[in-house]
C-alpha cells in the first residue's frame, strides 16, 4: 500500500505517481464514503487522482476493511492527519491501518 499512503502524506511522490499530484485527506475520505454508500461509481472515484492500477487496488483493500468494521472514517482520517503531521512514517500507517 506505500504507493497509495505516499500520495495521502505528501511524500517520495517522484516515484510514479501521475503528475505528482498529492491526494488530500478530506477529499479521499469523503469518496471512499460516498463510493462505499453508492454515491460514486468506481471510475468516478478514481478519476479525481488519476490513480494508478495499485492505488485502485489498495484503496480497495482500505474499503474492504471499512465495509467489515475493521476501520472506520474518523480512525483512517486521525491515522492520515498523524502522517500529514509527520507523527506517523509510512509503516507505522500501513500498521495502524492493519496492512
Amino acid at each position: 500500500m506505500p504507493d497509495l499512503v505516499d500520495r495521502l502524506m505528501g511524500v517520495n511522490l517522484e516515484h510514479g505517481v501521475p503528475s505528482g499530484t498529492r491526494i488530500p485527506i478530506h477529499g479521499f475520505c469523503s469518496v471512499l464514503a460516498e463510493y462505499i454508500r453508492g454515491g460514486l461509481t468506481g471510475a468516478e472515484a478514481t478519476a479525481l487522482w488519476d490513480m494508478t492500477a495499485a492505488q485502485i487496488s489498495q484503496a480497495q483493500a482500505l474499503i474492504v476493511k471499512m465495509q467489515a468494521g475493521d476501520i472506520d472514517r474518523k480512525h483512517l482520517k486521525d491515522v492520515l492527519y498523524l502522517a500529514e503531521l509527520g507523527e506517523y512514517d509510512r509503516s507505522k500507517v500501513l500498521a495502524r491501518l492493519g496492512f
